[in-house]
């Protein structure tokens, strides 16, 4: 199993899910925070507290993309997860920086963007 994953290394976990990051697997299963099922945390009184859906509702979807922004102290975090995929692919793309270049491969990626959006491309 897995459970989908950033694409910026400076960020935690945490920060993924409290700020609603995305990454490889978006397209597929949703924003980080659209997979969290729960959470715990310390509220403003020092009590260990459980969020989901039904249990302090409100501070779980405040959770879900509150960023920084969270009244309390997020000590776990319940995710769903989903099959791993056959196969994994990354890519590295650097662009040697001149202004004729630079515009000529933004156009022909800008040109294919609603294509790449497609949930079938199972970025």
């Amino acid at each position: 199993l897995a459970v989908p994953g950033g694409s910026v290394s400076g960020v935690g976990a945490s920060g993924l899910l409290l700020g609603c990051g995305r990454g490889m697997s978006t397209t597929i299963h949703g924003l980080f925070c659209d997979v969290m099922t729960g959470l715990e945390y310390i509220d403003e009184k020092g009590a260990l507290r459980a969020a989901d859906a039904s249990t302090n509702a409100d501070m779980f979807w405040m959770a879900r993309g509150g960023g920084g922004n969270f009244p309390g102290i997020v000590t776990s975090f319940t995710v769903s997860a989903f099959p791993m995929p056959q196969s994994v692919h990354s890519r590295e793309c650097v662009i040697p920086y001149t202004e004729a270049k630079l515009r000529a491969v933004l156009g022909a990626w800008s040109a294919r963007l609603e294509q790449m959006a497609q949930p079938s491309r199972k970025l």
